[in-house]
């Protein structure tokens, strides 16, 4: 959020970061009144993975120059990877020293009930404490590092925060003018709308997306209100702006260091917002000695344990398709950007369920009726929608020509056919056109009521007509392929062949259809 908050507001007065912070917050708030937090359902398991794994081993990589004492400019994975090789030989020793004592202090302290858990089962009165000073591991070392640092004095060995600017900012309402100090030319609310109106778009979305993501890797089994989490968000960014906020979101690190400390609820959450103000206002004198290898160390053994590896095997095993949202979120992620690997990620969720929208499940067999006579059997798996209306219509008119010679009569089989809109509607109607032409017949058999008012929308036939039949049950069916009155026999069985092995199957009555071959058209 920090770096695309920089790439709007580069050479731009801070009030811009603040205005942003107050668009952002005002867009996400209604957002989340009107309910939109389906659109978090967009970002699928691998993505939110990749994405987590990525976001750790980056904010690992960026704790470098905080671990071994370097000062150069760089964010993100790579840069600062570059900037540490290049600054290598400035490494402090001391820095070094104290982040790797730290680290295995933390990590000592986080297995302190399980390593000394024979000794909780003689005294189990030990249990609480060594829970507590487990659960408190982040505060006990920078405290102890901070009073070690403090002790030492000014002649530091240690790379220290420093001087931080105590009290908060004042309450002011955000800057809808905008008064630029190195061309004294005055930018009103709408020359401002006109300047970012990208950045009242994406930031918005990064806002939420960075921010659900995260929530759903610390969720676990939990359901997430997405629309809830954007009003907390839209709120928290409107009330920062009238304290000069830049755009805020949930903080991986953070919101990791907050759970790896047992937080358990929002009202952690409460707790640390007012210890951060309490300490802004009278603790800041006492920050100055706090080592920022220590808090380095924090961070990595914080998030450090939230890549997530583990889940490739199984997804490899399960679904290899899903290994390419993964790397790719994973990959952007890491050398591209987070803010751009969990776009990829997005779109590439989308683009899967377009493609599976446009390509839905459909299987043709040929059969024959009680009376001998041929007919295809067209069986599709989902609902009818603009984007698969060209690849059914392809289906059924290559299975007509292909296996019907464009005379047999051709069943579809509507019955996991809930929804179809008008596109789709269309695209039938012209296929029965064609079949028209060709002096072909068409049945649609189980089709809803509510379908068939859609299709007669447009078809403008009352529901049967000499070529298009709508048709509810078999006996409508065999009366129509036999050309006879539906009274006269009933449907027993229907006899498919299966155009790959050339085998003859005969199934039974076709209520039972889980007991169809199942032919797909190649």
């Amino acid at each position: 959020m920090a770096i695309i908050t920089f790439t709007y507001t580069h050479g731009k007065p801070p009030a811009y970061a603040v205005i942003l912070c107050f668009l952002t917050g005002i867009v996400t708030l209604l957002m989340g009144i009107f309910q939109l937090g389906f659109i978090v359902n967009f970002i699928s398991a691998p993505v939110n993975s990749a994405f987590t794994s990525a976001a750790a081993i980056t904010i690992c990589a960026t704790q470098i120059k905080g671990l071994f004492g370097l000062k150069f400019a760089a964010e993100g994975f790579l840069p600062t990877i570059k900037g540490a090789i290049a600054h290598i030989m400035e490494v402090k020793l001391w820095d070094s020293i104290l982040s790797l004592i730290c680290m295995f202090s933390l990590i000592f302290l986080m297995k302190l009930q399980l390593i000394f858990s024979f000794l909780i089962k003689r005294f189990p009165i030990l249990n609480k404490p060594l829970w507590f000073i487990s659960t408190a591991r982040n505060a006990i070392i920078v405290i102890v590092c901070t009073a070690i640092a403090s002790g030492i004095g000014e002649t530091q060995p240690f790379t220290i925060v420093g001087r931080i600017v105590p009290g908060l900012p004042d309450f002011t309402i955000p800057p809808f003018t905008i008064i630029d100090p190195a061309t004294n030319v005055t930018h009103s609310f709408t020359n401002i709308l006109e300047e970012e109106a990208s950045a009242v778009i994406v930031m918005p979305l990064l806002a939420i997306m960075e921010h659900i993501t995260i929530a759903k890797a610390f969720a676990g089994e939990n359901t997430i209100d997405a629309s809830q989490e954007m009003l907390s968000i839209g709120v928290s960014n409107i009330i920062g702006a009238f304290f000069s906020s830049m755009p805020v979101t949930g903080s991986f690190s953070r919101t990791t260091v907050n759970a790896m400390s047992g937080a358990k609820s929002p009202l952690g959450g409460l707790i640390t917002g007012t210890i951060v103000i309490l300490a802004l206002r009278f603790l800041t004198p006492y920050f100055y000695y706090i080592p920022k290898a220590s808090l380095a160390a924090v961070i990595v053994c914080a998030v450090v344990f939230t890549i997530d590896f583990d889940i490739v095997r199984p997804m490899w095993r399960s679904k290899r398709m899903d290994f390419i949202p993964w790397s790719l979120t994973f990959l952007v992620s890491l050398f591209v950007g987070l803010e751009f690997g969990m776009l990829t990620g997005f779109l590439i969720s989308v683009i899967y369920l377009l493609y599976y929208a446009a390509r839905p499940g459909v299987k043709v067999k040929k059969g024959f009726s009680t009376s001998g006579k041929e007919f295809l059997l067209v069986e599709m798996d989902r609902s009818l929608t603009f984007p698969s209306v060209e690849y059914i219509r392809y289906v059924i008119s290559k299975a007509s020509q292909v296996w019907g010679q464009n005379q047999l009569p051709v069943v579809i089989n509507c019955l996991h056919i809930q929804f179809a809109d008008y596109t789709a509607a269309v695209g039938i109607k012209e296929v029965i056109d064609l079949f028209k032409k060709r002096d072909q017949q068409i049945i649609l058999w189980q089709v809803k009521p509510s379908i068939v008012r859609v299709l007669t929308g447009v078809l403008n036939v009352p529901g049967q007509d000499e070529y298009c039949h709508f048709c509810r049950s078999e006996e409508e069916v065999e009366s129509i392929i036999d050309g006879r009155n539906s009274s006269e026999k009933k449907l027993e069985t229907l006899h498919t062949m299966d155009h790959d092995s050339g085998v003859d199957v005969h199934t039974p009555h076709p209520t039972h259809r889980e007991k169809y071959s199942s032919i797909p058209l190649n």
